[in-house]
């Protein structure tokens, strides 16, 4: 049910109430799925974000121990 004509094409309001209870149930359990499916993707996007902050912070410490290294060799 989107437009006036959908509506116009029912003979009673019972009709036309019922078929605007089955479209507002379909559409909700379509956002609900929606929304799982894209909370788990965030959920996840944000898990791998975390991840590759510890790696950056890794590898700065594996640089600054490679200068130092390379000042105390030297």
């Amino acid at each position: 049910m989107e437009y006036f004509g959908d509506a116009a094409e029912y003979g009673t309001d019972a009709e036309l109430g019922a078929a605007i209870g089955r479209s507002a149930t379909a559409r909700l359990e379509l956002t609900i799925s929606q929304l799982r499916q894209v909370s788990l993707i965030v959920a996840l996007k944000y898990r791998a974000v975390a991840g590759s902050m510890w790696l950056l912070v890794a590898a700065l410490g594996c640089c600054g121990g490679a200068v130092l290294l390379d000042r105390l060799v030297r």
